[in-house]
């Protein structure tokens, strides 16, 4: 038996103790896991193990093929005697022609001896002589060849017979090896093969003890699935009767529902009504206040009232002046307390006054110099603004306030708001700005700059300002890899050159890139990993940049950093540059948190430049109404209208790896 079937053989005997292990426990998966396993064994035994007739048959095979092999070298022997034979009778036949021929020629000049005379006698008896040397030479010749061949082919024969005895007696020991190997074989075969067939019998018998127990088995689990539908159709039935009665609670639930809306419009109604009741009893408390507390020409009814009001939060005060602004649309009341207040309760008057007062807009009422200054103002939000119009414009901050803390920038605005050529505008700020010692020791060229624009719509503005710009999805996120690159190998103390890195429509570029990378790669995490890896990056070029002059100029639509990745800490690693609608929406929405004074200045600032170019920065930066770095002298939005007070950006070739 070889390696491989006493291998097969082995492991069958352990699947077989397997079973009787598993069987011994009942445990039912070792046994169906040993059946599993032991069957394709004892196949695979059965299949390959030979019977005694297959190793008889192969014996008289190899038997045929060493009387064949005999037979043959026996033929070539006999080939070669005959061979050497018809050489030995080939010469003979040689000689026996040669001398024929030579007696011949005698007797030929014998008779022309005859014929002639007798001086030509004398010569061709000489000649005869010379004759008779030659031939009795031949003869000698002759008979050594004779003797040489003969000793040739006793050497050959006997060579032959040498060589094919010794071949003969190795077949004849491989024969007997042969024989004896299958005998073994044979014998080994037919008893692995009884152990087979014993060990069939035992698993056949295991098997159908098996079958008597899964047969019980299958009993009992049809059993069970009876239970189970029957508990399944009671539940099914338990269902239905709560689907009946959660139906009627719906109905009656519905039928409330509406009733209670009828209700409602019934209420709102109602509301309405009383709305306009209390307006016009407002109107007629007013009235009725003014017919009340009016008294001689020089006392005043907004003094009064405001008196009477302070006196009721328990707070007494004495009228000391007021005086009139604006053109006598802002009104200023003057009082001195003469005891001791909360100034918590100040603002409750603040609260009434306007139903007293007939106003729009809350007074104010502040604490100053031991006096308290009531300010009535009477203006609408259009008349305060213009009055406020030229404090306004000095408070506007500009680019170049912004790019002294040298981080992120972020430029968010609709299409049309000048987000590229802000771009343009805050790269020319970075570039022109002071610099410290430092900083112009490690660039090579401090006022200059290498840019680069990612821009998958590919405006027409850099190609203007003559940057290079990577517009495919792929080639934008494997250039971001070569950036972390660049990123990583500069270092400090290294002597490098600015790296400026324009980021346009960054949110529709990241779903780009997601989808594109997840097609390539054949996954959805692969995308959503290329986003992370790129928000990663562009969030170090914002904290880490400005260490490596590496700066950052992301622009987009919408200005929800969280989409961007850029919300939390990163948000103030950035300054945020808010442009038209998206400034316009960030302080209607967001600025809640802001004092009243700052809020009313952004809504002033709002309703001068209606329909005009604004700009806000946030961020990194608090709130600032910033002035629009191209478009702000334009008196209204318009479409092609140029860029004012761009310059030409100081551009130095890149040096750094690209796509």
């Amino acid at each position: 038996m070889d390696r491989k079937l006493r291998a097969v053989y082995l492991a069958d005997v352990a699947a077989f103790g397997l079973f009787l292990f598993g069987h011994s426990i009942n445990n039912t998966p070792i046994v169906w896991i040993s059946i599993a396993t032991g069957l394709p064994l004892s196949s695979y035994l059965v299949a390959k193990v030979p019977s005694k007739k297959q190793l008889e048959d192969s014996k008289a095979q190899r038997i045929y093929e060493l009387e064949s092999q005999l037979t043959k070298l026996l033929d070539e022997k006999s080939w070669n005697e005959n061979l050497n034979s018809n050489q030995v009778e080939k010469l003979i036949k040689e000689k026996q022609e040669l001398e024929q021929k030579l007696i011949a020629e005698k007797l030929e000049l014998e008779q022309k001896l005859l014929g002639e005379n007798n001086q030509k006698a004398a010569y061709y008896k000489e000649l005869l002589q010379g004759r008779d040397v030659q031939i009795e030479q031949l003869k000698q010749q002759l008979n050594r060849e004779t003797t040489k061949l003969k000793t040739e082919y006793s050497a050959m024969i006997a060579n032959i017979e040498t060589v094919h005895k010794a071949e003969i007696e190795q077949l004849q020991v491989e024969y007997s090896g042969i024989v004896t190997e299958l005998s073994q074989q044979l014998e080994q075969a037919i008893s692995v093969t009884e152990q087979i067939k014993e060990d069939a019998d035992n698993k056949i018998l295991a098997a159908q003890k098996l079958t008597e127990e899964n047969n019980e088995i299958k009993q009992q689990l049809r059993y069970q699935a009876e239970q189970q539908e029957l508990a399944r159709r009671e539940l099914s039935l338990e269902e239905r009767r709560i689907h009946v009665e959660l139906t009627n609670e719906r109905a009656l639930l519905q039928k409330q529902i509406d009733d209670g809306l009828i209700q409602n419009e019934r209420l709102k109604n109602i509301i309405e009504v009383l709305e306009v009741e209390k307006q016009q009893l407002a109107e007629q408390v007013a009235e009725y206040h003014i017919m009340l507390f009016k008294e001689k020409c020089d006392d005043n009814y907004s003094v009064k009232m405001v008196q009477k009001l302070l006196l009721e939060a328990d707070i007494n005060t004495e009228f000391l002046t007021m005086e009139e602004k604006q053109d006598g649309k802002v009104t200023v009341i003057y009082l001195r307390p003469i005891s001791a207040f909360n100034e918590n309760k100040l603002k409750t008057v603040c609260d009434q006054l306007p139903g007293f007062l007939n106003l729009t807009r809350k007074p104010t009422i502040e604490v100053s110099k031991g006096r308290l200054e009531v300010r009535i103002d009477k203006r609408s939000d259009k008349e305060k603004a213009l009055a406020n119009r030229e404090r306004l414009e000095k408070s506007l901050i500009s680019i170049d306030d912004c790019v002294q803390k040298n981080l992120g920038f972020l430029v968010i605005g609709e299409p049309g708001s000048a987000k590229s050529t802000g771009a343009l505008y805050i790269a020319n700020a970075i570039i022109n700005q002071e610099l410290s010692q430092k900083g112009i020791d490690d660039l090579i060229v401090p006022d200059s700059a290498m840019l680069l624009a990612f821009d998958i719509h590919h405006s027409t503005s850099w190609d203007d300002a003559g940057i290079k710009v990577i517009d495919n999805p792929l080639d934008i996120y494997q250039q971001f890899k070569y950036l972390q690159t660049e990123y990583d190998k500069r270092k400090p103390g290294n002597k490098t050159n600015r790296l400026i890195i324009f980021f346009d429509e960054m949110a529709e570029t990241l779903d780009r890139i997601e989808v594109a990378v997840a097609e390539k790669e054949g996954t959805k995490k692969a995308g959503s990993d290329a986003i992370s890896y790129i928000q990663n990056l562009y969030r170090s070029f914002g904290t880490g940049g400005r260490k490596k002059y590496i700066n950052f100029i992301g622009m987009n639509h919408s200005y929800n950093v969280k989409a961007l990745g850029i919300d939390g800490y990163y948000r103030n690693c950035f300054v945020s540059i808010l442009l038209n609608d998206a400034c316009r929406h960030y302080i209607n929405t967001t600025t809640k948190h802001l004092p009243e004074g700052k809020k009313e200045q952004f809504w002033h600032w709002l309703e001068l430049m209606s329909n005009r170019y604004i700009a806000l920065a946030t961020g990194a930066i608090d709130d600032r109404l910033l002035k629009h770095p191209t478009h702000h002298d334009y008196p209204q939005i318009k479409d092609g209208n140029p860029p004012k007070n761009l310059q030409p950006v100081k551009q130095l070739p890149l040096d750094i790896k690209l796509v």
